[in-house]
């Protein structure tokens, strides 16, 4: 059972995401404004961190970006109205694992909640761990890759199957 805040200030929204992921086996927390959110996401333990963008008091990219300042390495999804490109762009930047535009289907959320907690399981299991294969190295504390000391671009699929590969030879 996995532990997911959700920081929403819509009570329709919330209440949706809490039904649907209590249904779906996961333990919820709530938060209606992004400083509440900030508190409960550096005073607690999650899994997963559902965050709206607009929030009030602080926005959600605030949040994500003083999390991770805090070096809190919680994945967050980050939900929201705006679909800029660069508004997605910016909350990946800040440290976002995801970005899903409001509205969205319940089905994706979902799939993409199972990815997000898939790598964190994968990150988790060989944590601070280096582990090389030819001239690649994969450092699963920060998700990154490295060729010859060149840091590579992965997709995030691309490092689950690398990740995968290694637990399961």
């Amino acid at each position: 059972m996995s532990r997911i805040l959700i920081v929403e200030d819509e009570e329709a929204m919330r209440l949706g995401l809490i039904d649907n992921l209590k249904f779906d086996d996961h333990e919820v927390d709530i938060a209606e404004n992004g400083e509440i959110g900030l508190e409960k996401i550096l005073n607690n333990k999650y899994d997963l961190v559902l965050l709206d963008v607009m929030l009030p008091i602080m926005s959600g990219f605030d949040v994500c970006k003083t999390v991770r300042k805090e070096g809190n390495n919680t994945p967050i999804i980050l939900l929201t109205a705006r679909g800029e490109e660069i508004d997605k762009v910016l909350g990946l930047e800040l440290g976002a694992d995801d970005y899903i535009t409001k509205p969205f289907s319940l089905r994706e959320l979902l799939a993409r909640i199972k990815a997000v907690l898939r790598r964190g399981t994968a990150t988790s299991d060989n944590s601070g761990e280096i582990v090389q294969i030819g001239k690649v190295k994969f450092d699963f504390s920060t998700y990154s890759a490295f060729e010859d000391e060149t840091p590579l671009t992965l997709t995030t699929k691309e490092f689950d199957v690398n990740a995968f590969s290694m637990e399961s030879p």
